[in-house]
């Protein structure tokens, strides 16, 4: 057990726990529906996009320094992303894609990224994608292989 371990008899001490596999689950893809949205609180799925949007511009109401974009793996909810975030830049914004060769819709959105006129320099590391927003930087892109 740890050396800050709350009962101090039994820090620092070997420990052997038994346990008990009571259940054995195999994960199951997430279907986003009015379903899901209901399992959140929302009344239906556009509901929840109107919430969670709130909550995105709640969140924003400050410049962004770096967003971190993962989990849709879509075109067109990709550029939706980075579009949103581009409202709320500042002269040092910094964000990073992941997965940006994951599908051919993941590779033409970077390649879209890539282009917008607000990205000055990219960096493709194959799993993930640098975007730097600076506008004292010249526009450039770079590819590391490893």
């Amino acid at each position: 057990l740890p050396e800050n371990y709350p009962q101090k008899e039994l820090s620092n001490k070997k420990a052997k726990f038994i346990c008990k596999i009571t259940n054995i689950k195999k994960s199951e893809d997430t279907i986003i529906d009015d379903k899901f949205a209901k399992t959140l609180g929302a009344k239906d799925l556009a509901d929840l996009k109107t919430l969670v949007s709130k909550q995105i511009n709640d969140e924003f109401k400050n410049s962004l320094d770096m967003v971190y974009f993962d989990g849709n793996h879509q075109k067109e909810a990709t550029l939706k992303y980075f579009n949103h975030c581009l409202n709320f830049i500042n002269n040092d914004s910094f964000f990073i894609f992941d997965d940006i060769h994951y599908s051919k819709g993941m590779e033409e959105a970077w390649e879209a990224i890539k282009a917008h006129s607000q990205t000055t320099t990219t960096i493709d590391l194959f799993f993930i994608g640098l975007v730097y927003i600076n506008p004292s930087l010249v526009k450039q892109h770079f590819e590391l292989r490893y």
